[in-house]
């Protein structure tokens, strides 16, 4: 958003701030998403250094429904067809089964597994709108995985991975993690705190241009926020794209997917 303002005027006040933050240094504008429901009403006052109001004049956002990317690739896991654009790479896992309007995996309980999305389509913008059960023990602690580039290789995994993690503190973060081609050993790229949270809808989202890679996670009517984890990753073959999960001390996560989605680069 942008406003034509008298040139002696040296900023823009925003009111009401309930629904709207603005930050003066950058210009941006925020407004609560579920403020947007019936649209949101504020005023906007041009003011001189000396705080003297110079200009007033209202704003009103609505929320259009936008027109679906042309290069955009979506599956919504709503009927049980749809799960067969999903696999699973290298190893025999459970099938994912469909459950009311999404698919539902139990990873093997012991057996890392990588999920293959059939419609995947190499470097690109990946989103995928996925839960996971809460109450397992802090030794489980990779409960939800999205691999990229993902393959096996007789014994050795090769890929790179977004990875949601607990510690034993409690503290909810998002890594990203690569293989280095000797068995299932990984090594740790970049890791942050992320709020994630059990048993609620949220996007994982995942952006690769060659050896560039970056994360996040943030719930599903948020407004998505800053990239939370970059990376640059030396796993560059061709490979399977999709969720998973790990299993430990016998246990694994039950993960649901409501929906994948692909954007090329470009």
């Amino acid at each position: 958003m942008s406003a034509v303002v008298q040139p002696a005027a040296t900023r823009l006040k925003f009111s009401p701030g309930s629904a709207l933050v603005y930050a003066p240094a950058s210009g941006d504008l925020r407004l609560d998403i579920a403020a947007l429901a019936g649209g949101v009403d504020f005023a906007v006052t041009a003011e001189a250094e000396d705080g003297r109001p110079l200009r007033r004049f209202r704003v009103s956002v609505v929320e259009e429904a936008l027109e679906p990317v042309d290069s955009a690739v979506v599956t919504r896991f709503d009927a049980a067809e749809k799960l067969a654009e999903l696999g699973f790479v290298g190893v025999v896992a459970p099938s994912w089964t469909q459950e009311g309007g999404f698919a539902r995996l139990v990873p093997a309980a012991t057996s890392r597994t990588h999920g293959n999305w059939a419609r995947a389509g190499g470097d690109g913008f990946y989103r995928c709108l996925f839960r996971v059960r809460g109450g397992l023990p802090v030794a489980l602690d990779r409960r939800f995985s999205f691999g990229a580039r993902v393959r096996l290789a007789e014994a050795d995994w090769l890929g790179v991975r977004v990875d949601l993690f607990e510690t034993a503190a409690g503290e909810r973060r998002i890594h990203i993690r690569e293989y280095t081609g000797a068995s299932g050993v990984t090594a740790s790229l970049a890791t942050a705190t992320a709020g994630w949270e059990y048993d609620a809808w949220q996007w994982l989202e995942a952006w690769l241009d060659g050896p560039a890679l970056k994360g996040r996670v943030y719930a599903e009517a948020a407004v998505a926020p800053a990239w939370q984890v970059e990376a640059v990753t030396r796993q560059l073959q061709a490979g399977a794209f999709g969720p998973g999960g790990f299993p430990a001390s016998g246990l694994a996560p039950v993960i649901d997917i409501r929906a994948l989605e692909f954007v090329p680069l470009g």
